[in-house]
């Protein structure tokens, strides 16, 4: 059955065919009652070929329509006509993967981290479903929008596998073209696949868009699958080069290790595989970093770790303790141990100002500072000395210093002071003028960054403020921290989308290494975890509540602390999105996002989470019994009171669900 322009799929009408495969057509249709674009799959008759693989793809359409996540290819419906079935799914005009690869070659760093990231969320959906994709290549993995893509086509590959496992002698004993090609050895040879099969065919993907070429010196145009399975087989990939100029060398590291031939030598979930490749494009922009630093590089390190780490316990015990004797103890047989360190001999003019030495510890922080400049604590001490003598000029010299050697450390150290002088326009403005003279005087994207910090606290700057973070983005577009300041003023200006978008951006850039005891920095200085949390609450506030629930768990993941204010806020505002979609009987949307939510209830011991979980398999069960299938209610209402159970409480509205639960449950047994 051949469709032409104008026929009608029930509410739908063909417009064109946009494609044609082995096993099926696709065409662009409308939705007459929603007026929306949509694609229509028609499916060949041998694709159903085997006994039982007709009902079975049926039941994998409805699973793929219960996966809404933003990077799966959403399916709208399931059609039947004259025999032929029709899967209606979301239109996406902006082509695929494999057409962007061949006309713009190897992919910049960005699109190439947005691909990655896209896909492997999408992985670790399906995933936990149990689903295995098992057909990952460039051709399904579509454009939704600039840097926004989406993963397509399991189902059908599911149809295969299923006709494998029965022996068909229709089933292909290897891939079609372009399927062959990206499997993994234990696929190819016919052997079990499971999540680390999806995660290498991943890295051929990967591979090839960031090269621009196959992971094999293979031509399938001239060259048979008798080839192509001995090179999967026994050949190491070519080495990766001609990469976009963006791509850092490191980011093939962990390509390499999820191309293993031993499944077990690769990255076990989509999770870890994506974590590798985001800790390999930022060691490699630390590295990058630190080359274009402009002090002391040049010299040998005067200090190590160690002795940097007894310095700051000193200042700890001195400024945050007030435990000046015991300071003064510490730095003696520090002393003792490395006299002439400019650091040291900093750390002891501080002493002696706490001790109320002022000529002394000036000499000292005045001597240790001939020596190394760029020593902001010691800078940050001078100034406030001068200051105390009326030498204003100096003072600001000082601190201006102190910025160019730790912008950071003099945001956090000053903050409260530029936060008191709000009220005073004057005394604001001149904290604005020294980090204004430092940026001017030698640009960088941390000093930029902390300008517009300083300016956001202004309600009236926002515009300077957008324009001083903008400037650091351009001066390092790695510089993660920017990201997260200009999203965060964005979001207090309500521009939720334009926030949202930068906050996904800063996931994938370089943040400072923090100390876990650097207190002076810790509530002031933006960490990738800011950049995940901030995101969260962006999308809660706009309602995608799914997104929002990934970004809260990453941050579960990064630092469970951070959550400590905005955690149990996130999760009232995802039991409330449950309750409204339950009300408005979208139970299988409730019933994917509880699973999503699992580990932040669990966190704060939230177990409303299971019962409104079996609230929903109940619901979806009931559903099933009315539509007289027996088998799935059955299931579905079982697995509702084993939430149930688990929810640990004995209120009269888990008893009510478990009842009500139980009555389907019986009902539906009796017919099956």
């Amino acid at each position: 059955m051949e469709l032409k322009p104008g026929d009608n799929i029930g509410e739908y009408t063909v417009l064109d065919m946009i494609g044609d495969g082995g096993y099926s057509v696709v065409y662009k249709a409308e939705d007459t009652n929603l007026l929306r674009p949509v694609a229509i799959k028609q499916f060949s008759p041998e694709v159903f070929s085997e006994t039982g693989t007709r009902e079975w793809f049926v039941r994998e359409a409805r699973l793929s329509a219960s996966l809404n996540h933003p990077n799966i290819v959403a399916t709208y419906a399931l059609r039947e006509q004259a025999d032929n079935l029709f899967l209606v799914m979301e239109y996406l005009p902006g082509g695929d993967l494999h057409t962007l690869i061949e006309e713009n070659g190897p992919l910049s760093r960005s699109v190439l981290l947005k691909v990655a990231s896209n896909v492997c969320h999408a992985l670790e959906t399906l995933h936990a479903r149990n689903i295995i994709h098992r057909d990952i290549k460039p051709e399904n993995i579509l454009i939704a929008q600039e840097n926004h893509f989406k993963l397509a086509d399991f189902g059908l590959a599911h149809i295969h596998h299923h006709q494998a496992r029965l022996g068909s002698a229709n089933a292909s004993s290897g891939p079609q073209p372009g399927t062959l090609l990206y499997m993994s050895p234990e696929q190819a040879f016919g052997h079990e696949v499971t999540v680390r099969s999806d995660i290498y065919s991943l890295a051929v993907v990967l591979y090839e868009a960031m090269t621009g070429h196959y992971y094999f010196d293979y031509d399938y145009m001239t060259e048979d699958d008798d080839a192509l399975l001995q090179l999967i087989a026994e050949e190491s990939p070519l080495p990766i080069d001609g990469h976009h100029d963006s791509v850092p060398p490191a980011l093939g590291e962990p390509l390499l290790r999820a191309l293993s031939k031993d499944p077990e030598e690769r990255p076990a979930t989509a999770r870890e595989f994506l974590n590798e490749i985001k800790n390999a494009v930022s060691r490699s922009k630390r590295s990058t970093l630190t080359q274009k630093r402009r002090r002391i590089e040049a010299q040998p390190p005067l200090v190590s770790p160690e002795l940097l780490q007894q310095l700051y316990t000193v200042r700890t015990l001195r400024d945050a303790d007030n435990q000046l004797d015991e300071a003064q103890q510490r730095l003696q047989l520090i002393w003792e141990m490395s006299p002439g360190v400019p650091e040291v001999a900093a750390e002891w003019g501080e002493t002696l100002l706490a001790h109320g030495d002022v000529e002394g510890g000036l000499g000292w922080i005045e001597r240790a500072l001939r020596i190394k400049p760029d020593l902001p604590f010691a800078q940050l001490a001078l100034a406030e000395a001068l200051r105390n003598t009326e030498q204003d000029e100096e003072a600001d010299d000082a601190i201006i210093e102190a910025i160019h050697a730790d912008p950071d450390l003099v945001y956090a150290v000053l903050y409260d002071d530029i936060v008191a002088e709000l009220d005073d326009p004057p005394a604001y403005e001149a904290f604005v003028t020294l980090f204004q003279r430092a940026a001017e005087d030698q640009p960088s994207a941390a000093v930029y960054h902390n300008l517009g910090q300083v300016l956001a606290l202004d309600p009236g700057s926002e515009e300077d403020s957008i324009t001083a973070f903008e400037t650091a983005m351009s001066i390092d577009p790695q510089y993660g921290p920017a990201y997260v300041g200009l999203a965060s003023l964005l979001s207090q200006l309500e521009r939720l989308g334009d926030a949202i978008e930068l906050l996904d951006q800063a996931s994938y850039q370089t943040f400072p290494e923090l100390p876990p005891d650097d207190w002076h920095k810790a509530n002031t200085v933006y960490q990738a975890v800011h950049a995940h949390l901030a995101l969260a609450l962006a999308y809660a506030e706009v309602g995608q509540f799914e997104n929002s629930a990934i970004a809260a768990c990453t941050v579960l993941d990064l630092d469970p602390s951070a959550l400590e204010d905005d955690g149990p806020i996130l999760l009232d505002a995802y039991l409330q999105a449950v309750e409204d979609w339950i009300r408005a009987k979208n139970h299988l949307r409730a019933y994917k996002f509880l699973n999503q939510i699992i580990p932040l209830a669990a966190h704060w011991g939230n177990y409303r989470v299971f019962m409104l979980l079996g609230l929903t398999q109940g619901n979806i069960g009931a559903e099933f019994r009315r539509k007289r299938q027996w088998e799935d209610a059955v299931q579905w209402l079982k697995n509702g009171l084993a939430s149930l159970r688990q929810s640990h409480s004995n209120g009269g509205d888990v008893e009510k669900i478990a009842v009500a639960v139980h009555k389907e449950l019986k009902k539906a047994q009796q017919h099956e």
